[in-house]
């Protein structure tokens, strides 16, 4: 039977690590993250033969790893002599045993190749868990030694925000979304009124309706003020131009030109303009 009910009561312990794991994967993903638990599996060096790492908690690929609260672990970072450089690497090794199916993890060094030269970054081992891999590394850290000493120790991970901040900032986003208020789409310098209650204005301006775009943003007591201009690069980054907007009155606008590679393309150019 290859349906199961995980979260039910059988009288028996039936939940596995690969349950807890999907369920984990489900919500975070399958990729490997650190989260903002403690102190994040901070790196410190203590000596250069030695670097403590922080408590915090990680996810990879659903499998949870943890160092309690106030607790350290250490690693050791082998002798370099003078003259040499190198990068090691710290990673968190998850490890299956083929017979037992245990499974652990542990933080491991990953030794480069020492040189007189530029180091390279040596190679880890990336397997898929839910597919059967018996190691998988998690990087956490690029440790980097020049003229046999520790130069700095570089993080490689991604710290995942929680749920709550997620949906906060999800929040704050489609409010901002949903507050612009389209006013209209005209093509060449046709006017556009600005209502008196707007307080900030976008435009965009387009060639052909749909491509070559270039934007403005401005507050609406701006529109007093005359003519905006913006150059640079367009979206497809293939031509170079300018646009310039003008304040016909003081509550209306229109597109006074665009140029495109130097070619007045203004009566081919149209703009959407919308506020909040």
């Amino acid at each position: 039977m290859s349906l199961s009910l995980v979260t039910g009561y059988k009288g028996k312990g039936h939940i596995t690590s690969a349950d807890d794991a999907c369920r984990n994967a489900a919500f975070l993903g399958e990729a490997k993250y650190v989260t903002q638990n403690g102190q994040q599996f901070k790196a410190s060096i203590n000596t250069n033969n030695n670097i403590i790492i922080y408590d915090g908690d990680a996810f990879n690929q659903g499998r949870h790893i943890h160092i309690p609260s106030g607790e350290t672990e250490e690693v050791e970072i082998s002798t370099l002599s003078k003259g040499l450089n190198r990068i090691d690497l710290i990673v968190i090794r998850y490890t299956k045993e083929t017979v037992t199916g245990y499974e652990e993890c542990e933080l491991v060094v990953i030794e480069g190749k020492a040189t007189s030269g530029t180091a390279t970054q040596p190679s880890y081992t990336s397997g898929i868990i839910f597919a059967g891999a018996l190691i998988d590394d998690m990087p956490l850290y690029r440790v980097n030694l020049v003229n046999g000493s520790i130069s700095s120790v570089e993080p490689m991970f991604n710290v995942i925000m929680p749920m709550s901040e997620m949906q906060s900032q999800l929040t704050q986003l489609s409010s901002s979304l949903l507050s612009w208020k389209y006013i209209d789409f005209v093509k060449g310098n046709k006017a556009i009124t600005i209502p008196d209650s707007a307080k900030e204005i976008n435009v965009a301006v387009l060639f052909n309706n749909d491509k070559d775009i270039i934007s403005f943003v401005f507050a609406r007591e701006s529109i007093l003020s005359g003519r905006f201009f913006r150059q640079g690069y367009y979206a497809n980054q293939d031509a170079y131009g300018s646009a310039s907007i003008e304040c016909v009155t003081d509550s209306s606008i229109h597109l006074y030109a665009m140029y495109r590679n130097g070619v007045d393309i203004t009566a081919n150019t149209s703009i959407s303009v919308r506020y909040r």
